[in-house]
């Protein structure tokens, strides 16, 4: 606490999709950070001079139509990892401080696993449908991620945002806060800045997501 400072107030808005791609990548593995550690880095990210209002996190819940298999045409459904996925959403939306906010996932087809190739021309096996792996994109969730950036400014909710994201998709969002009167600091997590976002950004901060790590 700064004595007789009044501390900005501060909105924190966390891609999800992009969080995971930075923990994956950092990480090597596949794994994605759990909820507790998703809350730790939107309180962990806003500084000493800071007021937290509140975290807004944005996410798809796990695709639950039915698919046809590549090859078989059986049906593909994975329920447990259905079933994960919305208990992964369900408790960082249940988490003090915190607003979900969700996107939704497309079906983006099948892509081919290059890492079975060679084992495939080796042996002269059939391809099967565990050669391949269903794709998605998520949809939704940059618009959402822009109306809450304008809407917060806007109504001078905040005096600062703090934005977790690589998306240059935000900058007129950005644009219009700063025009707002409302601060943009941009949070990269180690990954390359895009130009357009450090243009329309006031500060830009890095966090050490091994800080996150049991």
């Amino acid at each position: 606490m700064f004595e007789g400072i009044a501390l900005k107030k501060v909105a924190v808005i966390i891609d999800g999709g992009f969080v995971k791609k930075q923990f994956k990548k950092q990480f090597k593995r596949n794994d994605v950070p759990t909820p507790a550690q998703v809350v730790a880095l939107g309180k962990n990210v806003v500084s000493k001079e800071e007021e937290l209002f509140r975290i807004y996190y944005y996410d798809c819940l796990p695709f639950e139509k039915d698919l046809k298999k590549p090859v078989s045409k059986g049906i593909f459904k994975n329920e447990a990892l259905i079933g994960s996925g919305k208990r992964y959403i369900t408790e960082i939306a249940h988490s003090d401080m915190v607003a979900y906010r969700s996107g939704e996932l497309k079906f983006g087809g099948w892509f081919f696993k290059s890492e079975n190739l060679d084992e495939i021309l080796k042996s002269g096996r059939k391809v099967t449908d565990d050669d391949f792996t269903p794709s998605f994109r998520q949809k939704r969730v940059d618009i959402k991620i822009g109306l809450d950036i304008a809407w917060l400014s806007i109504r001078k909710i905040v005096d600062r945002i703090v934005l977790i994201g690589g998306d240059s998709d935000f900058v007129p969002a950005m644009k219009l806060a700063r025009i707002e009167g409302v601060q943009i600091v941009l949070v990269h997590l180690r990954n390359p800045i895009n130009a357009d976002m450090r243009e329309h950004a006031d500060e830009v901060r890095n966090f050490d997501l091994t800080m996150l790590k049991p």
